[in-house]
């Protein structure tokens, strides 16, 4: 049994090892550079991750509060998205699937489960309007002024991964743990970084 349990073993290892190794090319004298795997004459050279001169294709934009400082337990607010970012939605109902729009930073800490909510639908751009992603969240806890929410977005291609300032927030509403509106709270992009 023992012996069987070794052979199994190598044999396991073996594979994950195996499936590690890339396809051996198609033999050409040229090398290509295929996301960070330099292949060269059928031999595949890994030169270490992902290649670093790619533009990305996808970023992550995080999103923050700033003003008067009270306990925030809801939000309501528009992203204005420029151009060539977009944001993965049902094309029929603009809904976002989980995952795109996360509870971040001070909203999430020390917070469990159910106790946080989040909505959020896209609109394409149209002529004369950028495409939007409006985002409703509740927060039972509450939280303080800071980063709140994390997006995921995807770029078009050939589109350079866009600073934060070139996101705009409108409409934006914060609501107390009583449910009435803050003023003195604004929200806007705090930084991006492609992925």
């Amino acid at each position: 049994m023992r012996t069987m349990n070794i052979v199994w073993l190598i044999f396991c290892l073996a594979v994950i090892a195996l499936s590690g190794c890339g396809g051996g090319g198609t033999g050409g004298a040229g090398a290509t550079d295929n996301g960070g795997v330099t292949t060269t004459g059928g031999g595949v050279t890994t030169t270490g991750g992902a290649n670093p001169n790619a533009a990305p294709t996808r970023g992550v934009l995080k999103l923050t509060t700033a003003g008067v400082a009270g306990t925030i337990s809801g939000i309501d607010m528009t992203v204005n998205l420029p151009a060539g970012v977009t944001v993965a939605a049902d094309p029929v109902t603009g809904e976002v699937p989980n995952g795109v729009v996360t509870v971040s930073g001070v909203a999430a800490a020390g917070t469990l489960g159910t106790k946080n909510a989040t909505v959020a639908k896209y609109a394409p751009a149209s002529t004369v309007t950028p495409a939007q992603l409006h985002i409703v969240m509740a927060n039972a806890p509450g939280f303080n002024l800071g980063e709140f929410a994390t997006v995921l977005f995807d770029l078009a291609t050939g589109t350079a991964l866009p600073t934060a300032d070139a996101f705009t927030v409108t409409g934006f509403l914060a609501r107390g743990l009583d449910g009435a509106g803050l003023s003195g709270i604004t929200g806007a992009p705090a930084s991006v970084a492609g992925i």
